[in-house]
């Protein structure tokens, strides 16, 4: 490129620049009365999550955490301990026992839509004598505390083996549950008693 085809270049970048410039510099003619109005106004937020919400998102963060009989923390869990331990996360408290959170919790009508936080239960083997608990944690997939020697994971609903082994699904309610508060959360010792009366 000639001397004078760079001298136009130039130019031309240059007035650019100050168009932008000018343009980042403008000032708005709102004025502070203006600030009410609906422009100014921020989105609203996200309506509050449900219990339910929030305990699946408390079970998906224990993916991955080991099983361990009797286990209420992330050093451990076993199926109703990670589901009391998710709940618990979500200012709501169950009972400790698998049959226990199944009493206490209300069954789901057969044909309605599962949500995030509802608890399904399995039988644990095909002989069906022992019960097997999950949080439903939403897109067709559950969390749980599967058995010895293996960790927290998420499986599908539509998996053959536990969809052999369902038996119900149950939806944490107001009237089924009751909201923690800060004393009700029991120290270290006080769960070690809890496994090891």
């Amino acid at each position: 490129m000639n001397r004078p085809a760079w001298q136009a270049l130039w130019r031309l970048l240059a007035g650019a620049a100050v168009v932008l410039a000018a343009g980042c510099a403008h000032h708005s003619d709102r004025t502070a009365a203006d600030a009410g109005s609906p422009a100014s106004v921020a989105a609203p937020e996200s309506p509050p999550r449900s219990a339910g919400e929030r305990a699946a998102s408390a079970a998906l963060a224990q993916l991955g955490a080991p099983y361990r009989f009797g286990g209420l923390d992330p050093a451990g869990f076993d199926c109703s301990g990670l589901v009391r331990y998710a709940y618990r996360d979500a200012g709501v408290e169950l009972p400790r026992a698998t049959r226990d959170q199944r009493k206490s919790v209300p069954l789901l009508e057969t044909g309605s839509a599962l949500q995030p936080g509802d608890l399904l239960f399995y039988w644990r083997t095909p002989k069906r004598k022992e019960l097997h608990v999950a949080l439903y944690v939403g897109g067709g997939d559950f969390v749980h505390a599967p058995s010895s020697g293996r960790a927290v994971r998420k499986d599908r609903l539509d998996d053959r083996h536990w969809r052999a082994l369902f038996l119900e699904a149950r939806r944490v309610t107001g009237a089924s549950a009751r909201v923690a508060s800060s004393e009700d959360v029991p120290s270290s010792r006080q769960r070690q008693q809890e496994i090891n009366p």
